[in-house]
């Protein structure tokens, strides 16, 4: 123990403080550059499968087209975000426009301005958890 003799020894009860506000605003923009990501194999006709449990799947986008359009919405985890006025995507002509719509998001996250929407989709997620454990 001579080696040991030489520290100083305390007990302490450690502390985390975490912003939750700031997690979902980095778990938000992380989300949005993985789209970036996807939007620019889609762009050059790669393929977007990754392995999944029992062989391959595609990794879900937030943009798709429909009706001759394209729409991007903004996700946090398995759930929609409500964007503004109660609707839940931005429509743009071409899937060349939605590389601007993921940044208008980032910049929007960055800013706070998905806050609100960040914070009741966390605690609906908290909620429905706290259902099942019987809490």
């Amino acid at each position: 123990m001579a080696h040991l003799g030489k520290l100083r020894f305390a007990t302490v009860q450690r502390t985390v403080t975490r912003d939750a506000v700031a997690d979902r605003r980095s778990k938000l923009i992380a989300g949005i550059g993985e789209q970036k990501r996807l939007l620019e194999l889609v762009q050059s006709g790669a393929s977007i499968e990754r392995a999944g449990e029992g062989g391959k799947r595609a990794p879900r986008t937030w943009f798709f087209e429909q009706g001759g359009a394209w729409y991007v919405q903004c996700r946090y985890g398995a759930r929609v975000l409500p964007l503004g006025g109660g609707h839940n995507s931005v429509m743009v002509r071409g899937i060349g426009e939605v590389v601007a719509v993921l940044n208008a998001f980032a910049d929007a996250a960055a800013a706070g301005e998905l806050d609100a929407a960040l914070a009741e989709a966390a605690e609906r997620k908290r909620n429905k958890r706290d259902e099942a454990a019987g809490v």
